[in-house]
């Protein structure tokens, strides 16, 4: 089955697609095309790697995960909320996990020095 947007191509066995311009990006106008690429980069900004997380026994942190190539660490809080740090080296999260309070830790040398981007 073959999708032509011209009619005078149609054969039997053909579905027409209609010349509308709403399937032009280009000839809709400047106020809806910023509009349409709005709507389409929120959707594309939600698309999130995510990471395998361990549980730690804490009061703050649910769970952690580590991404060694990318260098991001994901910590999801007991809040539920999720957020991953960036330019997180391996010593830093070797640290973490291995410190005695995994939610003290993290304040005090991830949360405050790493940039972040919260995900839920």
């Amino acid at each position: 089955m073959a999708i032509v947007l011209d009619t005078s191509e149609a054969t039997e066995g053909m579905h027409r697609v209609p010349t509308s311009p709403y399937f032009d990006f280009g000839k809709q106008p400047p106020a809806r095309r910023r509009l349409i690429l709005g709507v389409i980069m929120s959707h594309i900004s939600r698309v999130v790697y995510r990471i395998p997380r361990i549980r730690v026994n804490s009061s703050h942190l649910h769970s952690v995960g580590y991404d060694a190539e990318s260098l991001t660490l994901e910590v999801a809080l007991c809040t539920g909320t999720i957020y991953h740090y960036y330019e997180v080296t391996q010593e830093t999260y070797d640290a973490l996990m291995s410190a005695t309070s995994h939610g003290k830790y993290f304040v005090q040398h991830i949360q405050k020095s790493h940039i972040y981007r919260r995900i839920v």
